[in-house]
């Protein structure tokens, strides 16, 4: 790769105060569990949890950092195959994710 001719600019992200932006993000993992050298049931199938939310920047400082506030209006497991007991317990756990409410700093760079 080469990186081009000059002139070159810098490339620069700003944040915008009371900007609101949607997401969603999609986990894909598989766990395998042994229990005294036994495969458990449900063990090993690929499970998907959902993440629904909005993250909002509510303040932009002078050094151009930012205060940004990010919500899940939604977790939402999903695993196919999986015995339902396991399904439900999934839900259940994930059920309380939908409440949390983080709060953080970012750099002018976008870092936390």
């Amino acid at each position: 790769m080469s990186p081009g001719r000059g002139p070159r600019k810098e490339l620069r992200y700003s944040f915008l105060a009371n900007k609101k932006n949607l997401f969603s993000i999609q986990k894909i993992t598989t766990a395998s569990v042994k229990q005294n050298g036994q495969q458990m049931p449900g063990s090993g199938m690929p499970s998907t949890v959902t993440m629904i939310g909005e993250t909002t920047t509510t303040a932009v400082k002078d050094d151009g950092t930012a205060e940004r506030q990010t919500s899940f209006s939604s977790v939402v497991p999903q695993a196919p195959g999986m015995p339902p007991q396991m399904v439900k317990q999934m839900r259940d756990a994930f059920k309380a994710a939908s409440n949390i409410r983080l709060k953080e700093t970012l750099d002018a760079r976008g870092e936390v």
